[in-house]
């Protein structure tokens, strides 16, 4: 007999007093009576709401909301809570069975199922009216149905057309599926709004003047994508590993075009360190003053997940909109942003078609190259890619093979079990690349291919904790000095960003825990007052639990406990320890990578930072980083791709996985996403 549910790593845990009133000790009550641990209380009245406990007793099911939390499960705590009435075709039992195999989907980066596959998935969980079970999912309104029809083949005999196919018929959760067809219409809507901002001459003009004025040789590959840019209403440019310069002359020409065109220009980058990167480039460049990167969340003025003050009502203030490392953009975030561009507006999507799809569902920038209809051109590679740049090449053509690396640019290092993976780990950061190569440890991130496990971020994250900032775990699991990675978008931080959690002491005379005020200098960049234009149901869209991306998927979807174990001693990140101990007396807030530090409202949104799986550390590009392949990896050519490219100066690679690694490259070239943001492009 399947056994209660039991809370695992992927199940939020809150520590506190109950901030629904009572709402979690009356669901904990419910599930203490069908045999369910009370620990999931807290966890479902997050996914339900205060009124999770009358839920609960009128549908046990509802436990499915959960993600950690199996079918079996369910029904075993049906039984005890039911007894005999408890059926495998009680409607309740099929809605809920629908959301949680369509929750399962997303979690793996599918924004809809098919009907059929749907259905025969439904089958194999002892559901025999789907029919049935389909519609209570879509009576209860978390699930929605969208039907399209294949394009058919022009016939030009001029007999009779026939009947109208039958359509394919597609579920979805709602708030992702809602979003993909926004973001499918958005797209529409600008490339038939947009007029040309510059014509072809005068773009090249631009270009050519703004190369002079820089010292910079651009390529007339970049310059023909500028033109293409300064025409044409929506445009993915496309480039491979080793594209920072090219980017950047992309960016500060871009710049130039909007300048003289006086329409404006806002950049934004995935996360703030990918943004700290690209305005690094541009300055290096003389354009730094010319145009400045922020991350995305902060150009959209994120308020809450998924909710934002820039929207269809409150526009982006710029002409041109220029989005870099946009592989990273899943469906919600994508059509956030479309929904931002004001009619007319012009929208660049620059991307590493090589690299995996978004940690969150969706494949937008994959799809909207495959649609046909947006404009497609391709940046070229930069001058002497070095190794690291030439490693990603291999690996993105199938390969995964040694480089010439003079200068230590890429090592590899043998390990023969995770011990010794997470062993080498810890060394490389502590002390190795610190100590060898002149890369401060802040500099240098660790990225694992799994979070469990013997060399799994969990693991590194308590050897890392334990070796550099040794604490009790103050704030919710964490401590003053912490490295720590934010998990969801809000004001002035974006999920992904990693930073240092500080803390400045409160005014004199201020209450304990009650602190008067914040930093001074510690406003939210590019957030401005007014109330919200836009939300998605306010849902976690981040990092949660992508399979796809490795057997651990996201890696922040569980609040750290007290970190222990691991060695003491080796480098201390800068700024380390623990300002407060008490978690008293003081304002917190994260510092982030280009100085600036921003309050912290909620520290249980905020997760151990040292090491971050592949998904987590999508959009992100640090100096140096340390990716680290267990013996469990399973891996993809665009997982592994994306760790390696995630690297600037140095990249060691911990090698735990044996051959399997190679063969991983080599034979698992893609992750595949069902999605519909093809068809809804093209049936405009």
């Amino acid at each position: 007999m399947p056994e209660a549910p039991t809370p695992t790593p992927s199940t939020p845990q809150f520590a506190g007093a109950d901030p629904e009133g009572g709402a979690v000790e009356r669901t904990g009550e419910v599930l203490q009576r069908m045999g369910a641990p009370g620990s999931l209380a807290a966890p479902l009245v997050a996914a339900l709401g205060p009124g999770a406990a009358g839920e609960l007793a009128a549908d046990p099911w509802r436990l499915l909301a959960l993600g950690s939390v199996i079918p079996e499960q369910a029904d075993f705590c049906a039984r005890r809570a039911l007894g005999a009435d408890a059926s495998p075709d009680d409607p309740r039992r099929g809605r809920a069975l629908t959301a949680h195999l369509l929750r399962r989907a997303a979690r793996e980066g599918h924004t809809a199922l098919e009907e059929r596959r749907l259905a025969g998935a439904l089958r194999s969980l002892g559901v025999r009216s789907v029919d049935d079970a389909l519609t209570a999912a879509l009576d209860d309104g978390d699930v929605m149905l969208f039907e399209m029809f294949d394009e058919p083949e022009d016939d030009f005999s001029g007999g009779d057309p026939g009947e109208m196919p039958d359509p394919e018929r597609w579920y979805a959760l709602t708030r992702v599926g809602l979003a993909e067809q926004d973001l499918g219409e958005g797209v529409v809507r600008l490339m038939g709004t947009s007029e040309p901002i510059m014509d072809s001459a005068t773009a090249a003009e631009t270009v050519e003047a703004t190369a002079e004025r820089l010292g910079a040789d651009i390529d007339p590959r970049t310059q023909a994508a500028l033109v293409t840019v300064a025409l044409r209403g929506v445009c993915v440019l496309t480039h491979g590993a080793g594209a920072a310069v090219p980017i950047a002359h992309t960016v500060a020409c871009a710049a130039a075009v909007a300048a003289v065109s006086e329409v404006g220009i806002a950049v934004a980058a995935p996360t703030a360190q990918a943004a700290a990167a690209l305005n690094a480039d541009l300055a290096d460049l003389g354009a730094g003053d010319d145009v400045r990167a922020v991350p995305l969340a902060a150009l959209l003025e994120a308020r809450a997940p998924g909710v934002y003050a820039r929207g269809a009502e409150r526009p982006i203030e710029a002409g041109l909109v220029v989005v870099a490392g946009a592989m990273w953009l899943d469906v919600e975030r994508a059509a956030a942003l479309v929904d931002a561009c004001a009619d007319g507006t012009h929208l660049v999507l620059i991307a590493d078609p090589a690299q995996a799809p978004s940690a969150a569902p969706g494949r937008v920038v994959a799809d909207l190259v495959a649609s046909r209809v947006v404009h497609v051109a391709e940046l070229p590679d930069g001058p002497q890619p070095g190794p690291i740049a030439r490693l990603a090449g291999l690996v993105a053509g199938g390969a995964l093979e040694e480089v010439s690396a003079p200068e230590r640019e890429v090592v590899v290092v043998p390990a023969d079990s995770g011990a010794a993976a997470a062993h080498r780990a810890a060394q490389l950061i502590g002390d190795s690349i610190p100590r060898a190569l002149g890369i401060p440890v802040e500099q240098v991130q660790l990225v694992a291919a799994t979070r469990g496990g013997e060399a799994g971020t969990e693991a590194l994250n308590r050897a890392c904790k334990e070796r550099f900032n040794p604490g009790p775990g103050t704030h919710n699991g964490l401590d003053v000095g912490d490295r720590v990675v934010v998990t969801v978008d809000g004001p002035g931080l974006a999920a992904g960003d990693v930073g240092y959690l500080r803390a400045e002491a409160a005014p004199e005379g201020a209450p304990d825990g009650a602190p008067e005020s914040v930093p001074d200098d510690g406003g939210a960049p590019g957030v401005e007052g007014g109330e919200p234009d836009r939300g998605r149901d306010g849902a976690e869209v981040g990092r949660e639990d992508q399979g796809s991306q490795g057997s651990d998927g996201g890696g922040m979807g569980a609040v750290p406990g007290s970190a222990t174990g691991g060695e003491r001693g080796g480098t201390r990140p800068a700024g380390g320890g623990n300002a407060d101990p008490r978690g008293t007396g003081a304002d917190l807030f994260v510092e982030l990578p280009d100085g600036s530090r921003v309050p912290v409202a909620d520290v249980g949104r905020l997760r151990p930072g040292w090491a971050l799986t592949v998904a987590a550390a999508h959009g992100g590009a640090w100096p140096a980083v340390v990716a680290v392949f267990p013996p469990e990896t399973k891996g993809s050519r665009p997982q592994v791709y994306t760790a390696v490219s995630a690297a600037r100066r140095h990249l060691s690679i911990v090698q735990a996985a044996g051959p399997a690694l190679a063969s991983a490259v080599r034979d698992n070239a893609a992750l595949n996403r069902h999605t519909r943001l093809v068809q809804v492009l093209r049936e405009g």
